[in-house]
C-alpha cells in the first residue's frame, strides 16, 4: 500500500513540512525504517539519529525544529504514528477456531483463583 504524505498528515490532523506529495510505502521505527518508510522522532536526540535513518520522511512534534527529510509535525507523536502503523499493518481478524477435537484436559486440571474466564468450556471426559 502507497500513501503520499499529505494524506497521511490528513490521516492525523498533521501539517506536512516539505514534500507533501512524497510516497510513503511503509511505516517502522527509526532504528528499522527502510527507504519508504516513515518513522517518528519524539526528541532532539533521535531527531539526530534521524539524519543516519534509511526512513524517507518523520513524525515530529510540532515543538521540534528540524530541517532535513520531509516531516509530519503533530501535537502528540506516539498517536499520530500509531494511526499511521495500522494504516500499513491493519489488525488481521482471525476466525474463532473453538476448540480442538483433539484437544486433552487432565480430569485433576484446576483453575486458579485469580484466573478470568472469558466463556464457559464444556469439557468433555475422554474414555
Amino acid at each position: 500500500m502507497t500513501t503520499n504524505l499529505a494524506e497521511l498528515a490528513a490521516l492525523v490532523g498533521g501539517e506536512v513540512s516539505g514534500d507533501d506529495q512524497l510516497i510513503v510505502t511503509g511505516a517502522a521505527t527509526l532504528s528499522a525504517a527502510r527507504t519508504g518508510d516513515i518513522t517518528l522522532a519524539d526528541s532532539a536526540e533521535k531527531l539526530l539519529r534521524l539524519a543516519h535513518s534509511a526512513a524517507s520522511a518523520a513524525v515530529i512534534s510540532k515543538s521540534l525544529v528540524y530541517q532535513g527529510l520531509p516531516t509530519i509535525r503533530v501535537d502528540d507523536v506516539h498517536a499520530a504514528f500509531a494511526k499511521i502503523v495500522c494504516r500499513y499493518r491493519p489488525r488481521r481478524v482471525a476466525p474463532r477456531t473453538g476448540i480442538s477435537p483433539r484437544a486433552f484436559v487432565s480430569p485433576t486440571a484446576q483453575i486458579g483463583a485469580d484466573v478470568q474466564q472469558e466463556r464457559t468450556l464444556h469439557l468433555v471426559q475422554s474414555t
